[in-house]
């Protein structure tokens, strides 16, 4: 589950708006690395809590001068069970062992509590896309603070 935060028409607008932004307290790198931030931390808020590693795996970095990426980009385990958290899926059987050593019980039970598992399909949770939809509104108002504060210096 990535979100990839970019200006539109990328180096030459970012150029255009770091020129604006030279003299105030918020240029684009800075508005761009606090939509990323915030958006982490959003992220991680509706995802669902289970065993905390898919909230774990949750960070964003910079991806040239325009552009940030937010999502499960610590590790590829992470990003291949997050998109079947957004999008639901049938889980997969999990390993029985790790059950019974987790639980305390024996390998009988484990199987058993394994089988369950398997059989449930995991609801779509759609973390990724609230968080794109919060990022939509957010991203505009950091955009015009930016403007803001340039035309009244």
């Amino acid at each position: 589950m990535i979100i990839n935060v970019q200006i539109i028409n990328g180096v030459e607008t970012a150029q255009k708006l770091q020129a604006i932004s030279k003299n105030t307290e918020m240029g684009v790198q800075d508005v761009l690395d606090e939509a990323a931030e915030m958006s982490a931390e959003k992220m991680k808020y509706y995802a669902p809590e289970m065993t905390g590693e898919l909230r774990d795996s949750i960070d964003w970095s910079r991806d040239g001068i325009s552009s940030r990426i937010i999502g499960t980009i610590k590790g590829v385990t992470g990003h291949q069970y997050a998109e079947a958290v957004e999008r639901g899926a049938m889980a997969h059987m999990p390993n029985v062992d790790d059950i019974a050593t987790r639980y305390a019980v024996s390998g009988k039970v484990a199987w058993a509590i394994a089988k369950k598992i398997a059989g449930n399909r995991g609801p779509a949770r759609h973390f990724g896309e609230m968080t794109a939809a919060w990022l939509n509104g957010s991203f505009y108002s950091m955009v015009k603070t930016m403007v803001v504060f340039a035309v009244n210096k």
